[in-house]
């Protein structure tokens, strides 16, 4: 125990064959005190942060270790963040884990039907979007997550892009824009008297497709990027 009224805190140092780290409450400070003997295996859950150069974890998530815990490379466990507030109400990240491991218990394949067409999970080899669930949560393997990771994140990426091609539909369906249906003398002028340089096939081809587009009535939305390349000067 350190510190006097307000300023205490509780300090404990946790041990294991990598080396030491210190763990340290501020609040309900008595109930671990009674909680936690010296001695005793636990395992420790929280956020490492540092604290006058030595790694340190408040108010941790602890519980007593068992053979069954030992893990091994198979052994992965989620780790979900709460805030102070639901810790007070005694629902922290371990509570959280034990709840969602209980509702996943509980479902089916057909709770969780699949969202891809069957030829994309097919081509790219995705495990289906139950197991996803099930392993990014709960995985056997390291692999199991992996598999996990990659099939939802190409989900999420997959489904984003549809809704932007959706949205770029709909707008050149019900959106007008303005017909630009000839080529101005301004433009002509410039182009062919003033203009320094020539034009790279390239440049001459995007400039039709804008001419075209400008013309269709549809809004464009277009980014031009060129690029300089700057000759060194030679010296004499």
């Amino acid at each position: 125990m350190l510190g006097e009224k307000r300023g205490r805190r509780l300090v404990a140092t946790l041990k294991d064959e990598t080396g030491e780290i210190e763990l340290v409450w501020f609040q309900g400070i008595n109930w671990i005190q009674k909680a936690i003997h010296v001695g005793q295996q636990y395992l420790v859950f929280g956020r490492l942060g540092f604290f006058m150069g030595k790694p340190q974890i408040a108010h941790p998530e602890i519980e007593n270790f068992t053979p069954q815990k030992a893990g091994g490379k198979n052994f992965l466990e989620p780790v979900y963040p709460v805030t102070e507030k639901l810790k007070i109400k005694g629902l922290n990240g371990r509570t959280l884990g034990k709840l969602t491991y209980a509702l996943l218990e509980l479902i089916t394949e057909k709770d969780l039907p699949e969202s891809l067409p069957g030829q994309v999970v097919k081509q790219y080899k995705f495990i289906s979007r139950f197991n996803a669930y099930r392993q990014i949560h709960f995985p056997a393997t390291e692999k199991h997550y992996q598999h996990a990771v990659r099939r939802l994140k190409f989900e999420e990426l997959f489904f984003a892009q549809l809704r932007m091609g959706l949205i770029k539909s709909s707008r050149h369906r019900y959106s007008k824009g303005l017909v630009f249906g000839q080529v101005g003398p301004l433009f002509n002028t410039f182009f062919n008297n003033y203009l320094p340089f020539d034009l790279t096939n390239a440049q001459k081809k995007v400039l039709k497709e804008i001419r075209k587009d400008a013309g269709s009535g549809k809004q464009m939305n277009r980014l031009l990027q060129e690029m300089w390349v700057v000759e060194r000067p030679s010296w004499h």
